[in-house]
């Protein structure tokens, strides 16, 4: 085999941030206009290359900064798989967050014992049980099953689930509320997923229908890599990157909020004729501002003696009249 060597970045040019792997904190509501679930991105941040800081760590730290600024505000926090884990959610419960998520099948959960029903009047020896039996697939089946009709992703669905109130071995026996669900498409049904809610006061259908908020964040993800062009940014500075992407998320988030505003002149523009009349969608008054934005002459707001926009110009006289003045 053929070794070549390898090439050494030339010694005049600068090491570029390449945003690649990133950290978003985002808000999922439902737009009033049609029903539909989207997201609004808060925050974000990338992940180093090396270092020991981490996409928890990350998370960790955005978590806690959004409950200083929302004080005595009840939170629910809903993440997949991967952020389900005693570091990310331990913080998170202590910060008063309720947590709602997706979990693997490996997780040990143990239904409650007997001694955490009522007390028996016998006396026993030893401490207290802590766990119950493991809810293994075999237990899990002795579940009652139920079936129910519920609006997931944008579609009716027929959903079967079984559920209980367990203690989760990997939060150190907190008691929550597991789900098992599998719904049906065209393929027939789904595998069955397991879904975790801290909080066990609440219904299966009622935690099925709180984690199916979480999906639009997807689609944020997918529309600020490709049609906002986040994959190709690159700065030399860690801090001109972050001001790039929060400008994106801005963008973004104004595209989002537009839609329930519904603007007449915007919609006026952005209307298509083979949509609804009825439907207004981000991608449509993008469009609309695509047509008005180039109308305004931002140039002419720029001050370039105070280095700053003013919105209110004066009369063209007047306005090189004080720059003459400044300037002498």
């Amino acid at each position: 085999m053929i070794s070549q060597p390898v090439k050494e970045p030339k010694k005049n040019r600068c090491t570029y941030l390449l945003g690649q792997c990133w950290v978003f904190l985002a808000i999922p509501f439902q737009r009033p206009s049609d029903k539909v679930h989207t997201a609004v991105p808060v925050m974000a941040f990338p992940s180093p290359k090396s270092g020991n800081i981490s996409k928890l760590k990350i998370a960790k730290a955005m978590l806690k900064s959004v409950r200083q600024t929302l004080q005595g505000r009840a939170l629910r926090l809903l993440t997949d798989c991967w952020f389900m884990n005693h570091t990310m959610m331990q913080p998170a419960l202590e910060l008063g967050y309720e947590v709602i998520g997706h979990i693997p099948k490996n997780r040990a959960l143990y239904a409650l014992p007997v001694d955490a029903l009522p007390p028996s009047p016998f006396k026993r020896k030893g401490r207290k049980r802590k766990y119950g039996v493991k809810m293994t697939p075999e237990e899990v089946e002795k579940l009652p099953e139920t079936k129910m009709t519920l609006w997931l992703y944008r579609k009716n669905r027929t959903v079967s689930f079984r559920s209980c109130i367990c203690r989760a071995r990997f939060l150190k026996g907190r008691i929550v509320r597991i789900v098992w669900s599998r719904f049906e498409n065209d393929k027939g049904e789904t595998e069955t997923k397991l879904f975790l809610s801290t909080n066990p006061d609440l219904k299966a259908d009622e935690v099925l229908l709180a984690y199916s908020l979480r999906w639009p964040i997807e689609p944020m993800f997918q529309q600020l890599k490709h049609e906002f062009g986040c994959k190709h940014l690159w700065q030399q500075k860690l801090r001109t990157l972050l001001r790039w992407m929060h400008i994106k998320m801005a963008g973004y988030a104004l595209l989002q909020l537009l839609t329930i505003c519904q603007n007449p002149a915007a919609i006026a523009l952005a209307k298509t004729a083979w949509r609804h009349p009825d439907t207004v969608t981000a991608g449509m008054l993008r469009r609309a501002l695509f047509w008005i934005i180039p109308q305004f002459r931002i140039r002419g707001c720029w001050n370039r003696y105070e280095q700053k926009l003013e919105l209110k110009l004066p009369d063209k006289n007047e306005r090189s009249d004080s720059f003459l003045e400044k300037a002498a």
